[in-house]
């Protein structure tokens, strides 16, 4: 079957076809993003608003609702971050207020607990550190020979002990040691 239109009209239609699509493929992603706004996945809903934007970059519709996605992700992973940080998982916390503060560079709050908590996983590193450094000296002095003392009767050098205003329980404690 051969189609009735002449070639101009069926460019013309395909062009009008192109041009629409388009604005059909960002409007679809937008009702994609507000539909997974309405049911509270930020993340989801941020993705599909971006692609709406990046296919309709003038709408301002479109503008709107990427920031309040993003706005509403960010203080979605900042909660995480909170619930992270009390369950003392610091390293997840870290990252969950990382993703706070790159979906809303604005979020002050974020901003502020990410540089707390930083500088204490910082401090913890640096504590970790220094166990580490006194646990491996103890293990030094532990398996290190140093030569005992030892008194022997034998010996010409002279023995000079003194306790200077110390009782005599002390100073037969003293000798009893050596």
């Amino acid at each position: 079957m051969r189609s009735t239109l002449r070639p101009p009209a069926r460019t013309v239609l395909l062009l009008l076809a192109l041009s629409l699509t388009p604005g059909c493929a960002a409007r679809w992603a937008y009702r994609q993003g507000l539909s997974e706004a309405k049911k509270g996945n930020w993340d989801l809903a941020v993705a599909r608003l971006t692609r709406a934007l990046q296919k309709d970059p003038d709408n301002i519709g479109y503008k709107i609702g990427l920031e309040n996605a993003r706005s509403q992700a960010s203080r979605q992973h900042q909660l995480e971050a909170r619930k992270h940080l009390a369950a003392d998982d610091l390293e997840k916390a870290e990252e969950e207020l990382g993703i706070a503060v790159n979906y809303d560079p604005a979020n002050r709050g974020a901003i502020d607990e990410l540089a707390l908590l930083r500088d204490k996983v910082r401090k913890r590193e640096a504590e970790k550190q220094r166990l580490a450094e006194f646990e491996a000296g103890k293990l030094r002095a532990k398996n290190a020979q140093y030569p005992v003392p030892v008194l022997s009767p034998r010996s010409p050098a002279a023995i000079a002990m003194s306790f200077p205003d110390q009782s005599l329980e002390k100073v037969f404690t003293a000798l009893g040691k050596v």
